[in-house]
């Protein structure tokens, strides 16, 4: 049972994202953004115009479709489309708590082959309260947070690919695929997601029945890496009835959409000349600081930050890696820097500035940033190896499904950070005793808010216009 302490907090939280709905209601009643795509589509499904689609839209039709369930209820104005999106909001802290849990507990029983497998009977006895507020906590991060208050494809998106990777740690895979597929109407670029989620579970289950190869972080060497998929392919030859399940599960998902962008000529929907797939590799480093700053309360501490260090530069062996590493870094930056249209020109975007005054500020100044991008990802991985939630299988899933969503993206854009953001996050254990670890969370608790106060704050009171005739009397505001 939820303690008064925690229920109090929650409730605040709820009452603080109705409050700034009716806010943002208030003061931006008209679709902004790309809401002036979703709201006019939305209105045409409700009203049972199926056959209209406006070819600006790259994402598939599962918002709309909601709205349009939901209109004998809720009208489909521009402000009350913007409801639910609010309400999965609301839900997220339970399913951060469910995920953490079933990451940090799986509380095991003894197999028939020596080896062990979760326990459900006994998954109530654990204590989940830190986990709990926790969740309070992620459900802060203020890029997700945000578009909980307008009518976008993200909060949805993200909402089903948890829940998918949720009940595929209970080994319900039917219920996994399903939701999974359902996160596709939502965004296409999820089949990644789904199949991470699909090799985790394939892990999951040679696990109980195979001596797979799949050491945890901190016990693993480069050299693991090739031994490990050998022994993935092997063992999924020998037990293909043991996965026969998770294959009859997740397959047909994979099948569809493989139909999906053959029949459509791709995997964007609409505006296809905007987003032609690129090869994009600084997005992995801009992912890699982006993840840096919002885990920082978790990642930073002097002792992390020297044990970052000697990781990198502890011996001769380890200086050549490094600046190999960098080396890499470095010519991906000089070969594989992209600036979209969209980028230069919108300035309504966070991302504008960042590209004007850090990343092009200077020549030289996105190359001086290649040692920040290395220094974060070691810090990440040291604290990914402590916390003992991912071993080398899955991260390399993870690591592959990262890459086939951002390398192909020309635009840098922080809504496609969010669910690789999260999974991440959620494989992370705050280090330290219980004080340390809640002064922790405390920090991540008000680094989340700060920012989100701020930019839900800028956004509702500082308004600006463009030149323009056109543009008379049309407020612009900033946003992610």
């Amino acid at each position: 049972m939820p303690s008064t302490r925690y229920l109090a907090s929650y409730a605040a939280f709820v009452a603080a994202a109705v409050y700034t709905l009716n806010l943002i209601n208030s003061q931006v009643p008209e679709p902004y953004m790309d809401e002036i795509c979703h709201t006019p589509q939305a209105q045409k499904y409700c009203n049972g115009q199926w056959r209209e689609w406006d070819s600006r839209i790259t994402t598939p039709p599962g918002l709309y479709i909601i709205s349009a369930a939901l209109s004998p209820i809720i009208s489909c104005t521009p402000t009350n489309l913007r409801l639910p999106n609010t309400f999965f909001l609301i839900l997220l802290p339970a399913l951060y708590t469910l995920l953490l849990s079933r990451l940090r507990h799986p509380i095991l029983r003894p197999s028939t082959r020596g080896k062990t497998t979760p326990s459900r009977a006994n998954q109530k006895r654990v204590d989940t309260r830190e986990e709990r507020f926790e969740g309070l906590a992620i459900a802060l991060f203020p890029v997700l947070a945000f578009f909980g208050w307008l009518y976008y494809t993200d909060m949805v998106s993200v909402v089903l690919v948890l829940t998918s990777y949720a009940t595929s740690l209970r080994q319900r895979w039917a219920l996994s695929a399903a939701a999974g597929a359902a996160s596709l109407w939502f965004r296409q670029t999820n089949v990644a997601w789904l199949a991470f989620i699909a090799g985790t579970a394939v892990v999951h289950q040679l696990e109980t029945s195979a001596e797979l190869h799949n050491p945890p972080l901190n016990l693993s060497s480069f050299y693991d890496v090739p031994h490990s998929l050998v022994s993935l392919a092997l063992h999924s030859l020998q037990h293909l009835l043991l996965l026969a399940p998770i294959i009859a599960a997740y397959l047909p998902v994979f099948v569809a959409a493989a139909a999906f962008v053959k029949l459509n000529g791709g995997i964007v929907l609409g505006d296809k000349s905007n987003h032609v797939p690129t090869i994009h590799m600084t997005q992995l480093w801009y992912f890699s600081a982006f993840a840096g700053v919002f885990l920082a309360p978790i990642l930073v501490s002097p002792k992390a930050v020297r044990h970052a260090i000697g990781g990198l530069a502890g011996s001769v062996r380890r200086v050549l890696v490094s600046l190999a590493m960098l080396s890499v870094i470095v010519w991906s930056i000089k070969n594989f820097t992209m600036s979209h249209p969209f980028l230069l020109s919108d300035n309504r975007h966070y991302a504008f500035y960042v590209w004007r005054r850090v990343l092009d500020v200077h020549p030289y100044s996105r190359y001086a940033l290649a040692p920040l991008y290395l220094l974060s990802t070691r810090l990440i991985y040291d604290r990914l190896s402590s916390s003992s939630t991912l071993p080398l299988l899955p991260l390399i899933f993870y690591l592959i499904a990262l890459s086939i969503t951002l390398i192909p993206s020309p635009l840098i854009e922080p809504r496609y950070f969010l669910t690789p953001f999260l999974l991440l996050r959620l494989h992370l254990r705050p280090r330290g005793t219980r004080k340390e670890r809640r002064w922790r969370l405390a920090l991540e608790a008000a680094l989340h808010g700060a920012v989100l106060a701020g930019t839900v704050a800028v956004f509702v009171g500082k308004t600006f216009e463009w030149p323009g005739e056109e543009y008379v009397g049309e407020k612009m505001r900033f946003m992610w």
